[in-house]
Formats: C-alpha cells, sequence, structure tokens
C-alpha cells in the first residue's frame, strides 16, 4: 500500500512538487477521516506523528452543511479541490513547524502557492465549476 490511500491518491503529484520544502520529515499515511453523522469537526485535516520526522496526515473530504435550523436539517456536501489541498498544506507545514507560528503560516503559503500553481497548470477554473 502507498502513502496515499483511496480517494487521496490525486495528491500524491502534488506532494511530489513541495516534499524538498519539508526537509527531513517523512510522510508515512494520507487518508479520509470519515464524515460521522454525530459528530461536527472543528478541522478539516490532522497531522499526527510517529516519531520526530515521520507523520501521518488525515483529511475530510466532505462537511455538513445546516439545511434548515428548525428542525435541524444537515446535507453532506463535497470539499473542493481548492478546500483539500488547503488543509494538506496547513497539514503538510506542520511536519517542518509543529506550532502555528509565523514560520509554519509563511510555509503553509509558499506550499499552497506551488499547489495553486499546479492547479490551474492542470486546467482547473474554480470552486464554483467544480462544485455546481
Amino acid at each position: 500500500m502507498g502513502v496515499f490511500e483511496g480517494e487521496l491518491q490525486w495528491l500524491e503529484p502534488y506532494y511530489e512538487k513541495v516534499k524538498h520544502k519539508l526537509g527531513k520529515a517523512k510522510l508515512a499515511r494520507v487518508y479520509v477521516v470519515p464524515l460521522q453523522q454525530d459528530k461536527v469537526s472543528r478541522f478539516l485535516g490532522k497531522c499526527s506523528t510517529y516519531d520526530d520526522k515521520t507523520y501521518e496526515i488525515c483529511l475530510y473530504t466532505e462537511y455538513w452543511m445546516i439545511q434548515k435550523l428548525y428542525p435541524l436539517v444537515r446535507v453532506r456536501r463535497p470539499l473542493s479541490t481548492m478546500d483539500i489541498l488547503h488543509s494538506f498544506a496547513h497539514e503538510l507545514s506542520h511536519m517542518v513547524h509543529w506550532d502555528h507560528t509565523p514560520d509554519r503560516m509563511k510555509l503553509e503559503c509558499r506550499i499552497m502557492m506551488m499547489f495553486m500553481t499546479q492547479l490551474k497548470k492542470d486546467g482547473y477554473i474554480s470552486e464554483e465549476d467544480e462544485l455546481a
């Protein structure tokens, strides 16, 4: 089994473009967190460490949209490619700077710039077009 599991295998070429920015950090696993009916998440991804330089990342690929407040009606909606890439960039940056520091944010932004450059080359137009 590769590092990228299931529906997140499309992230591998993006990772290959930015892994040189991560120093000696090694990515062991990237997988989807299943959306649960009875839980609301405060995050779109999470980075965990096996040791000082080996990490795994879990990402959501969908979210609950509130359609009606009373009675509560929630509908599953997919996250856009850009949302997933943004979450991935955020979690990758934790592999170098664990805390939420200015240096980590700068690295996240550099990774996002590289991701967005590749996404544009791949012909991506917009979230609105993707999710329509």
